[in-house]
């Protein structure tokens, strides 16, 4: 059986090698030509299990009133195998081809293939709805973006970025589904960190810091993961994860359940701020190892938090606590008065990765900005003398 339908080739940015086409076909026949029920994730089309009571819900939502409609696309995706044939009078219909026509100028095309696709044509998103569609006793057409000669690392990435936006992927089905594609697992996983999505333990909050060029921290987390050679380790994964929730929990009552986007930007935000004021770089961050201590960067990422929740209870007018320029002017105020050498010149207080560790830098902090207010500070030459941070007990000498 040959299908063809008419609709807009995009190529969304100049720089992309990946094509969709924008089609409205009947539900009722794009069941025909792409998998949609009994999907596994070992098939290679990246989706959930259908489940009888997500597209049973779809039907009853169209049979309970007439004006119910539903915009959203399916998102259809060809295997490479499905190949382009120069003249529709070659196309195969029991074949893996398809062919293109362009009509004019403006995009408009009309794509022709045959059932012989079906196999290799796989549904990223929106599996229920189509089957949910393609039951009624009436026709739905349906809007299709249909991506042509897609690989499996790019139907991969498709499916994790569009469900990690409503339904999170269960981990499992990551990993079922990475298991099945061993030969894309390091450029998927690249291509997800670098896109700051995260998806169960296969891309990690760590691996977004560590791998994503705007990150306070690329290419200098200490943990397995980090293939880069030469790059100073000073940064512990558990910091990064204890510090981000600290920021979910303190302004969980803020933002959407479980946006994890907006608490990796933020806390961001806060050590891109801290970087920039030092003059912090991979080339000379190992300078800075105190500010760079797990302890450290928990105690500091707590605080501001603390003093963002502050500003917003002081505040007379609204607050948007996910303004970059708003968390930074906090941060900022937060450091400012904290010299250089505080961060360089080695503490020689040790054990500071308890909660009595950090109150102890934070105190020490405090101390610090209260003694150069006062103008007690870095001029008189004895402010260290002043901080527990350096102090040694016979206990620390022992270690």
């Amino acid at each position: 059986m040959m299908f063809q339908y008419r609709g807009f080739l995009v190529k969304q940015t100049a720089r992309t090698n990946l094509c969709f086409i924008n089609l409205i076909a009947p539900a009722k026949e794009v069941i025909q030509w792409a998998h949609a029920d009994s999907i596994e994730i070992d098939r290679g089309g990246f989706q959930r299990r259908l489940t009888e009571s997500r597209w049973k819900q779809i039907t009853k939502f169209f049979n309970s009133d007439v004006n119910n409609v539903i915009p959203s696309s399916i998102i259809i995706a060809f295997d490479p195998e499905v190949i382009n044939v120069d003249d529709l009078t070659d196309l195969d219909q029991g074949a893996k081809q398809f062919h293109v026509d362009t009509i004019d100028s403006n995009g408009l095309v009309r794509v022709s293939f045959g059932s012989g696709v079906r196999e290799s044509s796989y549904i990223i998103d929106g599996q229920h709805r189509l089957k949910g569609m393609s039951v009624l006793s009436f026709d739905v057409h349906v809007s299709v973006s249909l991506f042509l000669e897609t690989p499996p690392l790019e139907r991969a990435f498709q499916f994790i970025t569009i469900n990690n936006k409503s339904h999170k992927v269960p981990t499992n089905n990551i990993k079922a589904l990475i298991a099945n594609f061993d030969a894309i697992e390091a450029d998927l996983k690249e291509r997800l960190t670098t896109a700051s999505i995260t998806a169960g333990q296969f891309a990690t909050i760590i691996d977004v810091f560590n791998e994503d060029e705007e990150s306070p921290f690329h290419k200098c987390v200490d943990w397995v993961n980090n293939r880069y050679e030469g790059t100073p380790r000073l940064i512990a994964p558990q910091a990064i994860e204890n510090s981000v929730k600290s920021l979910d929990k303190a302004f969980r009552e803020y933002l959407k359940e479980d946006d994890q986007d907006t608490i990796i930007t933020m806390m961001a935000v806060i050590w891109k701020t801290i970087k920039n004021q030092y003059g912090v770089t991979i080339n000379n961050i190992e300078e800075y190892r105190n500010l760079f201590k797990k302890p450290t960067i928990q105690a500091i990422t707590e605080h501001v938090a603390d003093a963002i929740n502050q500003r917003v209870i002081n505040s007379a007018d609204p607050v948007d606590i996910t303004d970059a320029d708003f968390i930074a002017d906090v941060t900022r105020g937060f450091m400012a008065k904290i010299p250089e050498e505080f961060w360089t010149a080695e503490w020689l207080l040790k054990g500071l990765d308890t909660h009595a560790g950090r109150r102890i830098i934070l105190n020490d902090i405090a101390s610090i900005k209260k003694a150069m207010n006062l103008g007690q500070g870095a001029a008189a030459g004895d402010w260290k003398a002043k901080l527990q941070l350096y102090r040694v007990d016979e206990e620390n000498e022992q270690e």
